[in-house]
């Protein structure tokens, strides 16, 4: 599996990002680095994080690094951007796995739910919609509509576990009460972790262990705010196409947002 392969210290990071393992099994088991294994998403062109992409990637943050004179904390740098990526990666997965299965299970029960509430003779069709040149499939024929319906529910009741995208509470689709509950039903789609939180961590690094510090005074400069948007954009995090200010000006509005935020939680 394609990854990066880290040589951090271990102690000096330990102060600013969550460790995989502890120490010692680090040190142990990990002295010829630490393998960060990046999930890997069809951007449109190619799959990240894997083969060309990855070299590509790898490139880039060494030569921003370096052009920041920051070469020799290039493995700590990348160990707490790295996993801090990984792991908000993973919770953004996790959110959206759990609202498209709500979304799921919603439609299902009002499939289920039209079924139930409506006389047979009643249903007069059921339609596939497609992308295939916005091309439309129309069931019209009642004895296989209600074949259909009767397939959905014989499986879910022979089966009495979850459809893969369904947990076992999502499963209470037996009574129509509860088809009307799961209906009823908001979903709020989720929202992404802001694109400076992949940072933090590494800000709280660099102004303490670097010279790449914020000017007296101030929390952020714009050699940091571009550094970090250049992170960023390396790692596919925000697009710079669709940033209508200067990169640095972004930063600084997403770092004061973040600020904010944490005014508001205390």
């Amino acid at each position: 599996m394609e990854h990066f392969q880290l040589r951090p210290d271990y102690t000096k990071i330990s102060k600013y990002c969550s460790l995989p393992t502890s120490l010692e099994q680090l040190e142990d088991h990990f002295a010829d680095g630490y393998p960060i294994v990046l999930n890997s998403y069809f951007n449109g062109v190619e799959y990240t994080f894997t083969g060309n992409h990855l070299t590509h990637v790898k490139k880039a943050l060494r030569v921003l690094i370096n052009w920041y004179n920051l070469a020799g904390e290039h493995e700590n740098i990348l160990f707490i951007l790295l996993s801090t990526y990984q792991s908000i990666d993973n919770a953004n997965d996790y959110l959206f796995f759990n609202y498209t299965r709500k979304i799921q299970t919603k439609q299902l029960a009002k499939l289920l739910l039209a079924f139930k509430t409506t006389p047979q003779n009643q249903i007069i069709s059921m339609t596939l919609k497609t992308n295939l040149n916005s091309s439309t499939s129309k069931i019209t024929d009642q004895e296989l509509i209600s074949w259909i319906y009767s397939a959905i529910q014989n499986k879910l009741d022979r089966e009495q576990t979850h459809p893969g995208f369904m947990t076992p509470h999502d499963m209470q689709l037996q009574s129509q009460e509860d088809l009307v509950w799961h209906t009823n039903q908001k979903v709020p789609k989720p929202i992404k972790v802001p694109a400076i939180e992949y940072v933090m961590p590494l800000h709280h690094y660099l102004i303490n262990e670097t010279a790449l510090r914020p000017e007296a005074g101030t929390q952020l400069s714009d050699r940091m705010a571009n550094f970090y948007f250049s992170l960023l954009v390396i790692l596919e995090v925000i697009n710079p196409d669709k940033i209508q200010s200067e990169g640095k000006d972004y930063i600084h509005a997403s770092f004061a947002n973040h600020q904010k935020r944490q005014l508001a939680d205390s």
